[in-house]
This record gives C-alpha cells, structure tokens and sequence, in this order.
C-alpha cells in the first residue's frame, strides 16, 4: 500500500502501479502510521446491480445510497465501473470495468472525489479557486466555471508582482490544530497542470464577479460564509453533510478575510485586488 500525505491527512491507496498517476508521487511519503483515509483500486469481478435509492442524478454521475454506504457511478466512464465509500468507516473502494483500458484521469478523479468525501469529516473544505502565494499567505480566486479565476492569476504574474502559483483549480481550507486558518496544495488542478505540496496560512479568499469595472469590498459575516458555501465542493448530498460545509465556512471566515472582486480582464482589476489584500495585510500588522 503506498500512502500519501495530503491536506494533513494520510491518504493509503492499495493498488497496482499501473493505476496510479504520476501526480500523487510528489506527495508519496514512507509512514508506519495507519491512514486517516484507505481507497481500494481493483477490477470489477461481476456484474453490478445498483441501488433503488437515487440521491443525486446528473449529466455525469449517479449517486446510489444504502444504509451503510454511497455508491457512485460515472455515466459517461471508460474505465471506472463505479466507486463505494463507506458510512461507518472512512474506506472507498474504486471498481474498474477492466484491467487493459486504464484511464489515470478517471482513476484520479474518483480517488478525488473519495478523499474530498471524507476530508469533509475530517474539518476540511475544498474550495474551487484559482490560488496564489503572495507575501507568505494563500489568496484563493473563487467563482463559477469561466468566470475567469485563471486569467486573474495571469494578471497578477503579467504585472511582475511577487507571486508564486498555488493551485490552478482548488485548494482545501481548513483550521489547523493551532487554530489557524490554513490553505493545502492538492495533486488535482483541473486542466491547469499547477499544483504544489505545501500547507500555507490562508490570507483570504477574493469571489471574483465579472463587471465592466474593477472594485473591492469585504464582505459581512453572513456574505461570507454564503459564498463561500456556494463555493466548497465537498459533498453535499444529506443535510449533515451540508451542515458540515456551513460550519467550517463560518469558522474560516472568523479567522481570515472574504471579499468581493468586481472585475474586468484588464491589468487594472490586478491592481485593485493587490491593493485590498496589501491594506489588509497593513491592517492585521498593526493589530
């Protein structure tokens, strides 16, 4: 079984080499502890029934729910059959139709999707952003598909500012066990190829609305944390799962800043946004 060390929480995947992609190596590490979160990668022996209880239907998956586990199986899928994760323990199980068509993409998004339904048990969220490092703290860029999270990033590093990527898609927010407010690199990206190993505090997270200018504001308590919910894809699928969101959502927002990001595609939104987050590191130094 080859672990891995992940938003603080040790990931152990028991699988053929073959079914591992190459991303989660940057985060392999040797442990003799046992893992917080256990995936199983194996080909489907039988043909599966599914459930009658249907708790999510959509384009592209189906979410099955028994009395002791989800099952969730991707439509539209070459490779993975379907994947389980267990309500009494923190165990998923990944099926594969079969062993000569391997898809890593597949795989590793249904790894993904196990670790980030249990991670949420585990006090963390994960946020859909566009991220960077910048004066020693993750600011995360969030807002819906092609609202264009990424082409801020590419403001920022087009005006020289001092900025390093973080994560190109999505970041996992927690409170660490000082009781700060922190931002985890994860081995998914989306398309985006940038990611990195690295635990960091969190300075902020900007929602990014698309405008015919450029303007910021930090939200109220109740904004923040509604948008910030809206914005966590960790599961959702049961009331406790998303009263869990809310709440880490409301911890985050007490112990870093939210704001608002009124933006165009123009170097000037850049601008704006490094001033807000640079008066607001002023702010928290003087304090």
């Amino acid at each position: 079984m080859k672990k891995y060390r992940i938003a603080g929480l040790l990931l152990g995947i028991d699988a053929k080499e073959q079914f591992l992609h190459r991303e989660l190596q940057d985060f392999e590490v040797e442990s003799e502890e046992k893992p917080d979160i256990w995936v199983g990668i194996s080909v489907q022996q039988d043909k599966r029934v599914y459930p009658e209880k249907v708790v999510i239907s959509a384009k592209l998956l189906q979410v099955y729910e028994e009395a002791e586990r989800y099952v969730v199986r991707y439509e539209a899928s070459d490779c993975v059959e379907c994947y389980i994760l267990e309500k009494g323990s923190r165990k998923a199980h990944i099926y594969l139709k079969s062993e000569k068509v391997v898809c890593h993409t597949e795989i590793m998004y249904s790894i993904r999707d196990s670790f980030f339904f249990y991670m949420q048990q585990l006090g963390r969220v994960k946020v859909h952003s566009a991220s960077i490092v910048y004066q020693g703290k993750a600011w995360l860029f969030s807002a819906p598909a092609g609202t264009g999270k990424s082409t801020h990033v590419q403001l920022w590093k087009r005006k020289e500012y001092p900025v390093e990527d973080f994560n190109g898609d999505i970041a996992a927010c927690y409170m660490d066990n000082n009781g700060q407010a922190v931002a985890a690199g994860l081995p998914w990206c989306g398309t985006s190829g940038l990611y990195r190993n690295d635990t960091v505090p969190l300075g902020g997270i900007l929602f990014l609305e698309r405008s015919c200018h450029n303007e910021a504001y930090a939200t109220k308590t109740m904004e923040g944390v509604l948008r910030l919910t809206a914005r966590c894809l960790t599961p959702a699928w049961s009331e406790g799962q998303m009263d869990r969101n809310v709440n880490l959502a409301m911890e985050l927002v007490k112990h870093c800043t939210m704001g608002v990001l009124y933006c165009t595609p123009q170097e000037q939104a850049a601008e704006v946004a490094k001033e807000f987050i640079d008066k607001i590191l002023e702010i928290k130094e003087k304090c």
